[in-house]
């Protein structure tokens, strides 16, 4: 009985563990430019329990006060992908700077490249490739 306890807490234990694993998926990228933009920055997508991720996006150099349209591909090259998603529109600040955190219903493992694009002229001004 004694080792029929310790193996089912053993399971118990080994379970809970897969559970915090998968719950605690990341991914990291830099942006890189396009387009001789300037933009630099960061994207870290963490996965949560189900398919839920959070997204958290820093860049720098943007065009102060114009709007940009954050997108997520499934590809590593922010190539066109049909089941690319738009997470948000954003407005950096004067300084042309972006902080953004969004959550969205897709599993982290779906995050392949994040990319900005200028929404006046419809153009990707950067592209955070590989998220690894």
């Amino acid at each position: 009985m004694r080792r029929l306890v310790l193996a089912s807490l053993a399971v118990v234990i080994v379970g809970i563990s897969g559970l915090a694993l998968a719950a605690s998926v990341k991914r990291e990228g830099t942006f890189s430019e396009l387009q001789a933009s300037g933009i630099s920055g960061e994207v870290r997508v963490h996965g949560q329990a189900g398919k839920e991720t959070l997204v958290q996006i820093q860049a720098r150099n943007l065009q102060p006060e114009q709007e940009y349209r954050i997108f997520a591909y499934t590809n590593t090259t922010c190539g066109s992908d049909p089941s690319q998603v738009l997470l948000a529109t954003a407005t950096p600040n004067k300084q042309g700077m972006l902080n953004w955190n969004g959550k969205i219903i897709r599993p982290v493992e779906e995050f392949g490249s994040v990319s900005l694009v200028l929404v006046a002229d419809d153009q990707a001004k950067a592209c955070a490739e590989n998220l690894q």
